[in-house]
Order: structure tokens, then C-alpha cells, then sequence
């Protein structure tokens, strides 16, 4: 998730950006390119919660391992 030029923007894509598990916005994601797909890590630090997106699908980790095993 990128920053928008307008603050108004950047405050409702935070707004949006809500754990599953507990509702928190107190996420931090991390995003790389392996193997020319896009994967992105997001964990909750209210509850801790993990999850995976690959090419902007939610994915099981070993499907991420996958990819980084093959490459």
C-alpha cells in the first residue's frame, strides 16, 4: 500500500487496512517481488495475527515457500 498524495486519501486507505482477526489497524506489511510475483506479509500487533497475499490473493504460507524454493 503506497502512500497517496492526499492526506485525505492516505487516512481512509489506513482506515481500510484492518485485521481479520480483531479489527486492529495496527498492522505493519512488508511486500517483495520473488520470482517476478508480488508477496506481501501482514501481521497484527494487537493480536498477532499472520497472513500472506500473493499477486493480491490471500495464500497459505507454504504456497509462499513454494516460490522461494523454486527459485
Amino acid at each position: 500500500m503506497g502512500l497517496s498524495p492526499n492526506a485525505g486519501d492516505y487516512q481512509r486507505d489506513m482506515d481500510e487496512h484492518k485485521c481479520n482477526a480483531c479489527g486492529s489497524n495496527d498492522l505493519i506489511t512488508v511486500t517483495m517481488t520473488v520470482d517476478k510475483q508480488v508477496v506481501s506479509f501482514t501481521a497484527c500487533h494487537n493480536c498477532e495475527a499472520k497472513w500472506w497475499f500473493r499477486d493480491g490473493q490471500r495464500v497459505a504460507l507454504d504456497s509462499v515457500l513454494d516460490i522461494v524454493a523454486s527459485t
